[in-house]
């Protein structure tokens, strides 16, 4: 990467060598690591998976029954807890805040979204806000993601709960129908009436 080169650039040829060696093993090592901790792909937390929507997928909350009823009511299609992994290619510092916080190798948003280019977009809704630990988790989430290119604003949508834990449907529909539009009507199951998004 560019820090990387300037760091190298800035040392004596021999130690310019022996860094890159080094960051190169490293990113080998960790692509090995990754490739094999996908192949034998353990749920994430199965333990806590323990909602059942109308379709019987099972999930971790209320509120994403909500929001995947809402999905099938504006005929989205999603995928529940997609990994996003540590990127490879991260700068030194970057391995150095992850080391500093213990942050995992992948965390899972809440959905994920295939766009109609190929691209992805994720959704994120927060329902724990005053817990610390699920407070401290979601920031090691920001900041593996911000490292993965999954940003607010460009791919990825965050609703929450109110500050006294309830859900405002309303607001998530709104956010649905501006930040989804290209989705909508896409998942090509056909919807009774009484599922149909309201006019």
């Amino acid at each position: 990467s560019y820090r990387e080169d300037v760091l190298a650039d800035s040392l004596r040829p021999v130690y310019r060598l022996v860094l890159r060696k080094m960051w190169q093993e490293r990113r080998k090592q960790y692509e090995e690591q990754r490739k094999a901790a996908a192949a034998k792909a353990p749920q994430y937390h199965p333990e806590n998976l323990k909602h059942e929507n109308l379709k019987g997928e099972i999930l971790r909350s209320k509120s994403e029954i909500i929001l995947t009823m809402l999905y099938d009511n504006y005929q989205i299609p999603y995928s529940y807890e997609e990994r996003i992994y540590w990127p490879s290619n991260a700068p030194p510092e970057a391995w150095a805040i992850k080391e500093a916080l213990d942050i995992r190798d992948y965390y899972v948003p809440d959905f994920t979204f295939t766009m109609p280019d190929g691209s992805k977009k994720y959704h994120e809704h927060l329902g724990m806000m005053k817990s610390a630990e699920y407070m401290e988790t979601w920031k090691k989430k920001m900041i593996l993601y911000f490292w993965a290119g999954v940003t607010p604003g460009h791919n990825l949508i965050i609703t929450t709960d109110d500050r006294h834990g309830t859900i405002n449907q309303k607001e998530i529909i709104r956010i649905i129908e501006t930040e989804l539009t290209e989705l909508i009507g896409t998942s090509g199951s056909p919807l009774p009436p009484s599922l149909q998004p309201p006019l």
